[in-house]
């Protein structure tokens, strides 16, 4: 499974916004979510929700 740190460059696998490339702005503990910015919108995934990007 991928780790990932604030900053990384990410896609989203989820079914809402599958496909889109957002960055890792926080990680949410008491959650075990990770914060995502997608343009202006950002939402919490899951670690198996979201991936590295890689072009």
């Amino acid at each position: 499974m991928d780790t990932f740190s604030v900053g990384d460059t990410v896609q989203i696998t989820r079914e809402v916004l599958r496909g889109q490339i957002g960055t890792v702005v926080w990680w949410y503990e008491d959650e075990q979510k990770w914060l995502v910015r997608v343009g202006m919108a950002q939402d919490y995934y899951r670690q198996d929700e979201i991936e590295h990007f890689r072009p």
